[in-house]
């Protein structure tokens, strides 16, 4: 088997209660680590089972720092990539 990188970018993370209705989703449970408020949209700073990433919510989110969360991934817009050494190729 070859190793595989999952990438996701941040505005396809979302809080499940505020998920666009037509799109395919996949629910990740993470916890918050920081919360940065930046007017139309909060980054939530993730943390689950050893990775680290970032989601761009609706403002509304009651999500905070040091709360246990599932975030919804946009499984329409992930991308894969096969590594081999030092260089990612797309799959």
């Amino acid at each position: 088997g070859k190793r595989v990188i999952f990438g996701i970018r941040p505005e396809d993370i979302h809080d499940p209660s505020f998920t666009p209705a037509d799109i395919q989703t996949s629910l990740v449970e993470a916890r918050v680590d920081v919360t940065e408020l930046m007017g139309s949209e909060i980054y939530l700073h993730l943390k689950a089972k050893g990775d680290t990433f970032v989601g761009r919510v609706d403002p509304r989110t009651y999500m905070r720092a040091g709360n246990d969360v599932q975030v919804a991934f946009n499984m329409d817009n992930i991308h894969l990539f096969e590594s081999e050494g030092d260089q990612a190729t797309i799959m």
